[in-house]
């Protein structure tokens, strides 16, 4: 049985929301997640506020980044040559990007 689009966006963002809070609580140091949310408006600058904060949090949301531009970037290039199998191998850019990473290695280009 087929999920609607509701549902389906629905799933997708408990799921996103889900790997989101795990990229921010999984790591070395454990941390009192919901203190380090909630530390910043009473500004005590903890430990696991700063771990938070500065590490934790740029980290995912640069991933969050990268990914929702892959996704664009790869239904953009399906899109654009009327192809749902497009792929940039498939394409040939994969093939030519490393092409110009041999020859900027090889050209000696820093």
């Amino acid at each position: 049985m087929p999920l609607n689009r509701k549902k389906m966006s629905g799933l997708i963002l408990i799921l996103l929301a889900i790997g989101s809070y795990a990229s921010l609580q999984i790591g070395h140091v454990e941390i009192d997640f919901f203190a380090a949310i909630i530390a910043p408006l009473y500004s005590h600058a903890t430990p696991d506020t700063i771990i938070l904060w500065h590490l934790r949090m740029p980290r995912t949301l640069m991933c969050l980044i990268v990914g929702f531009g892959l996704g664009i970037a790869g239904a953009g290039l399906q899109g654009f040559l009327r192809n749902p199998l497009a792929e940039p191998s498939v394409v040939g850019i994969s093939s030519a990007a490393a092409l110009g990473a041999v020859l900027s290695i090889g050209l000696g280009f820093s």
